[in-house]
């Protein structure tokens, strides 16, 4: 009697219930084995942005580079991972509990590994995002910057190659610390956008140095040029990008020393580009910036030999942009002849419509960067820089009614200046409706800001091309 009776009080304890112990047993299959592969998994993705990141910054020239787009979904799956890690932990000591409680160790080293493993993908994800100094300073691509800095022709249409060819122009000697590039490039119309670059820096140091370089970037880059040779001023430059099945191959070549420098960039494979550019650039100082860097003191380059696909392209002023710098110089593309181009420093009204231009040009950038993160704004701070924009559009049509124009422009002043008046009225009844994204009162302020055709057929008559 007293033997059945233990029997009959362990059975009540359910201790060594077969079917507590199955069930358990079931659970901690499946936890130990889903946080053991998730685990894996995760650890994979954190080594190899970890991996990427460092031949990023250790082989800058040949590397694919980072982007702002990579950094966020680095930064995600780290998260993620060290977020998971900690889950995992507690999951795992809870089978723990379980299994010596019912004396099922069978999935108690599973438990004990995906612990382990994830505590490596949580401390790996600290060590990138908070530890890393070179990772958090890596640049970032926001496109927050002027659209005033680009001189020179573009045109629309699929680009499996381009090519140019330049002097490189030397800079005056005591020129302050200042940036130019010279380059032809590509860009599609996907998002993120696609955007591929060759060519020249000519550039001023702090410390007075005059160097020339030879760079190539990318989106991939965040638009940071890596550095393919230094040059000399007064080179002869060829440069060509053709597309492959696996990104494009850049050549960069030196016709004064013959040296030619071929490289493969894994970018762009299977997008389409449907843009190609010939350019002179004022650069921002960064990715983000409401203002261009100071432009050397030099004289402009010409560029030669243009070739899209094989052939010299078809280029009319509408193809063409002033390049307006930081401090309001100006250069405007010559007609497009004989497969090549320069630039010529503009006069009298054509110069005083570009200096009106080239203010509000300054408000807009300034407020497009004070705006990026419009979203996180208060409505005082949204107000502020918008009463801003609605300023620098009167100052603008204020300027236009009082200049003094050729016949052929005035006809367009006055239609031109109540453009500008209007969008003005527009941003104050914005304003009034609380900023909406949508709706009627939207709608009519972004109809008003692209309907810009009055402004291409004042610059027109002004021999300008239409406005960046």
């Amino acid at each position: 009697m007293t033997r059945q009776g233990n029997l009959s009080s362990l059975a009540l304890d359910g201790e060594h219930d077969p079917m507590s112990s199955n069930e358990v047993g079931r659970s901690g299959k499946l936890l130990s084995f889903s946080t053991v592969l998730i685990s894996i998994a995760l650890i994979a993705i954190s080594s190899a942005g970890i991996i990427r990141l460092r031949s990023a910054l250790t082989y800058p020239t040949f590397s694919y580079g980072i982007s702002s787009y990579a950094h966020a979904f680095i930064n995600r799956s780290l998260f993620i991972a060290g977020l998971f890690g900690l889950i995992a932990i507690g999951l795992n000591q809870w089978i723990r509990k379980l299994e010596l409680k019912t004396a099922q160790s069978r999935f108690l080293s599973k438990a004990i590994l995906a612990s382990l493993l994830s505590c490596v993908t949580f401390i790996s994800g600290i060590v990138v995002i908070e530890i890393w100094p070179e990772y958090r300073e890596l640049p970032q691509a926001t496109g927050v910057f002027p659209n005033t800095g680009f001189g020179g022709y573009r045109i629309y249409e699929n680009v499996n190659s381009i090519s140019a060819q330049w002097k490189v122009p030397e800079i005056s000697s005591g020129t302050p610390n200042s940036l130019a590039a010279t380059w032809i490039g590509a860009q599609g119309k996907s998002s993120p956008i696609q955007f591929i670059q060759i060519g020249t820096n000519e550039a001023v140091d702090a410390s007075g140095g005059i160097y020339y370089e030879a760079f190539w970037a990318d989106t991939a880059t965040s638009f940071y040029p890596r550095d393919i040779m230094n040059i000399e001023a007064g080179d002869s430059i060829f440069v060509k990008m053709v597309r492959t099945g696996s990104g494009w191959l850049l050549t960069f070549q030196d016709n004064n020393t013959g040296v030619s420098e071929p490289i493969q960039v894994p970018f762009g494979a299977g997008e389409q580009f449907t843009e190609g550019e010939w350019i002179q650039e004022d650069p921002p100082p960064s990715l983000s910036s409401p203002t261009d860097v100071p432009y050397p003191v030099m004289p402009q380059p010409t560029f030669e030999k243009l070739a899209i696909n094989g052939s010299p392209p078809s280029l009319s002023r509408q193809n063409a942009q002033v390049l307006e710098t930081f401090g309001g110089s100006f250069f405007v593309p010559t007609t497009f002849r004989n497969d090549s181009f320069g630039f010529t420093l503009p006069t009298g009204t054509a110069l005083e419509y570009l200096r009106l231009s080239w203010a509000f040009n300054s408000d807009q950038s300034r407020y497009l960067y004070e705006t990026q993160s419009w979203n996180s704004l208060s409505f005082k701070d949204r107000s502020r820089e918008v009463n801003t924009l609605k300023n620098a559009f009167l100052q603008f049509a204020s300027g236009l009614t009082k200049g003094n124009w050729p016949k052929a422009t005035e006809q367009y002043i006055a239609p031109a200046a109540q453009r500008s008046i209007t969008i003005s009225n527009d941003l104050i009844v914005w304003e009034k409706a609380g900023f909406p994204a949508t709706g009627s009162t939207y709608l009519k302020l972004k109809s008003d800001q692209d309907n810009n055709s009055v402004t291409i057929k004042l610059r027109a008559t002004l021999d300008l091309p239409p406005p960046n």
